[in-house]
């Protein structure tokens, strides 16, 4: 059974909510047997939780996922599912090392960690992280290791291990065609109605604005926005989670 893995890292940006959204889109987007896990400080009614052992901030929380044994298919909170995602569950089983994002910007050849996904252990990626970390910048966006370098993201440090270590990447755009930016390639596009392109499946939000951003104002917000999250409570959940020990 593939493991569908998010990290609730509490944040102005994320709480709650994008768990719960992103559990019911996996449901409605999938006919797989698949395990949904949120790693997170603290439980979360109806949601498996897996507690996070260190107190790394912001978007370096996320190294913790690559301690989950595989198949794994990582998506970040702001990622939203418009199509079926069994094609890319599916594809899991043929990767022999790591499946990434190629990087959403023009003409970029990097991998990113919006998506990432592993049949067999990626552990080594978790445990070279925390042995290295020497402490954070003060607004927690950088990483600085014991040698005293600077590591800008967590992608960052994946390319580089994945480089040293010779881990084969698969690119996830080539074994599922569907993945879109909403930054680059949905933000401003003259489509008609606010359509998405016909073979859209995932929808990534990277930096702002964010899904709930765009749903501030619901009459404004793109149909398929809408769609995407419709049916899931937006306040109860995220204070269910808050007052939990």
């Amino acid at each position: 059974m593939v493991t569908i893995a998010c990290v609730l890292n509490p944040s102005v940006d994320f709480d709650a909510l994008y768990v719960y959204q992103l559990a019911a889109q996996v449901a409605r987007h999938t006919t797989r047997q698949v395990r949904f896990v949120c790693l997170a400080p603290r439980s979360m009614p109806g949601i498996v939780t897996v507690r996070l052992e260190h107190e790394w901030p912001s978007w370096w929380a996320k190294m913790e996922t690559y301690r989950l044994e595989g198949p794994v298919l990582f998506l970040d909170l702001d990622t939203v599912l418009v199509g079926s995602i069994d094609p890319l569950i599916d594809a899991l089983d043929q990767v022999p090392g790591l499946l990434a994002l190629r990087d959403l910007g023009a003409g970029s050849t990097w991998i990113e960690t919006g998506i990432v996904g592993w049949r067999d252990s990626m552990a080594g990626i978790y445990q070279q992280f925390a042995a290295h970390v020497s402490g954070f910048t003060r607004n927690g966006s950088a990483m600085v290791d014991q040698s005293g370098r600077q590591w800008k993201s967590d992608g960052a440090w994946v390319r580089a291990y994945v480089e040293a270590e010779r881990v084969p990447v698969t690119i996830a755009q080539e074994v599922f065609p569907g993945i879109y930016s909403y930054k680059y390639n949905v933000m401003g596009k003259a489509l008609p109605d606010g359509r998405l392109p016909e073979d859209a499946r995932i929808i990534c939000f990277h930096g702002r604005p964010r899904p709930r951003d765009l749903m501030q104002e619901r009459s404004t917000a793109p149909r398929w926005l809408v769609d995407a999250w419709h049916g899931v409570a937006t306040g109860d959940k995220a204070m269910e989670c808050q007052n939990m020990p």
